[in-house]
């Protein structure tokens, strides 16, 4: 990374308080630019608008999907408006810097009999079951983000009373009730199994390994995919899926848009109403199949 990447990113962390694992998304984004520039023989704050197309051309003919090509472009512009705030270029070149548009895919859920046969993988007899039913469990019942739920603490969670606190995006605070089946598999982990698997080392985070101080991501979306494919779902599940199923269950049974903003954390209810469309697809989709006029 360059000094100016470097400065920007810190801008990211200290003044606007973004995310680890925010700003690690960001670190690779500026990472590929600096990879067109060094092609183009020219520093990054050296690049025109018209070298930025480029940049953008290149990108899509990757195999980066629609998504993907959109979140670096977005991290391009910040990366120029920092330098041209700064003082470190005269003229922003990203200014009128597009992406591709948005395919409009809508997020991908459970069913309710597929998210059941999931949780019920873990073999509960042993003392990894017992935590990854925990996992599973407080993952569906609270549609927390994974980095969310790895990065709890045993002081995050109110058991008696049926809640924990999340730190999300941008280090917010927000307080989310937990179902009793949950709590039943947490309170067997954090009682029976966590200091089992600490032995004598000590550790801040929840979830804990035999071998680590904590679970990382990549260890839990592994085993979460291996339960998938034990479950017999046949398609690719990720821990954000069961953030998906969590709300689209919700809004099935009667929650309102708000509430599962607030649940999932989300600062503007716009992002939340992707899940509305997708009960749209899905009450038509009823009507075509089940009206006697079709």
């Amino acid at each position: 990374m360059t000094d100016l990447s470097d400065m920007y990113l810190e801008e990211l962390q200290v003044a606007r308080r973004l995310a680890r694992n925010t700003i690690t998304s960001y670190a690779r984004d500026i990472r590929k630019l600096e990879k067109f520039s060094h092609v183009k023989q020219k520093p990054s704050s050296c690049l025109t608008a018209r070298d930025l197309q480029e940049f953008v051309r290149t990108l899509n003919s990757t195999d980066l999907c629609a998504a993907s090509v959109r979140r670096v472009v977005a991290s391009t512009r910040g990366f120029y408006r920092f330098l041209a705030r700064e003082g470190h270029i005269e003229n922003n070149p990203a200014t009128d810097l597009t992406a591709p548009r948005s395919n409009s895919r809508l997020p991908k859920d459970l069913t309710w009999d597929e998210v059941e046969a999931l949780i019920n993988q873990p073999d509960t007899k042993k003392a990894i079951g017992i935590r990854d039913r925990a996992l599973l469990e407080l993952l569906y019942a609270t549609g927390m983000r994974v980095s969310e739920l790895l990065s709890l603490r045993p002081e995050n969670l109110n058991l008696n009373r049926g809640y924990l606190v999340c730190l999300g995006k941008g280090d917010k605070e927000r307080m989310i009730p937990i179902g009793k089946q949950a709590i039943f598999w947490v309170t067997k982990y954090y009682r029976d199994v966590r200091s089992e698997l600490l032995g004598k080392r000590t550790s801040a985070s929840l979830f804990v390994t035999s071998w680590s101080p904590a679970l990382s991501r990549e260890k839990f979306w592994k085993k979460l995919k291996q339960y998938a494919l034990d479950a017999g779902l046949e398609r690719n599940v990720s821990p954000h899926m069961l953030r998906h199923s969590f709300a689209t269950h919700l809004l099935k049974h009667g929650a309102d848009l708000i509430s599962i903003q607030k649940l999932l954390g989300h600062a503007d209810v716009s992002t939340t109403q992707i899940y509305t469309s997708i009960m749209n697809v899905r009450l038509q989709q009823i009507y075509r199949e089940t009206h006697p006029r079709k």
